[in-house]
């Protein structure tokens, strides 16, 4: 967790099922930093579609690719050797976006084939979930490859 105040002192409370508990009368200020640093977050090998994917998160925001920043999003593979960052902060959606070093598997022509596909370096760019959709239909995915 980050940083917890009460009424100005440290606190430091247990974790319960989840959950702090915090003794407050009706004059308490609280005051919270969480951790903002970006993260990945895996995919337990029990969740068969997500199986070795990885998401983005930051603080308490869950980040997704979509198709306006990052054109087909299916074709994105994400580096995981490299921290994500924080971008740019986009006017249009009001919120910090990440950026990530990924690779773009390049489509063939041949349904199936004995050649792997090509792969092109490329920046991969997320917005918070929440603000998805709001430029239009477009693919989206949180668990990325």
């Amino acid at each position: 967790m980050g940083n917890l105040r009460l009424n100005g002192g440290q606190v430091h409370p247990g974790l319960y099922n989840g959950y702090i508990y915090i003794d407050i009368n009706g004059t308490s200020v609280i005051d919270i930093k969480l951790d903002d640093a970006p993260h990945f977050v895996y995919a337990s090998s029990r969740i068969p579609r997500a199986a070795g994917m990885v998401s983005l998160r930051r603080g308490p925001l869950v980040y997704c690719f979509e198709g306006v920043d990052n054109g087909s999003v299916k074709t994105l593979r994400i580096d995981r050797n490299h921290v994500p960052v924080v971008s740019s902060y986009s006017a249009e959606l009001q919120a910090d976006t990440l950026s990530v070093k990924a690779v773009r598997e390049n489509d063939s022509e041949e349904l199936y084939s004995d050649v792997p596909p090509a792969v092109t370096p490329c920046e991969a760019t997320a917005v918070p979930y929440y603000t998805w959709g709001n430029r239009g239909e477009t693919e989206m995915r949180v668990w990325m490859n």
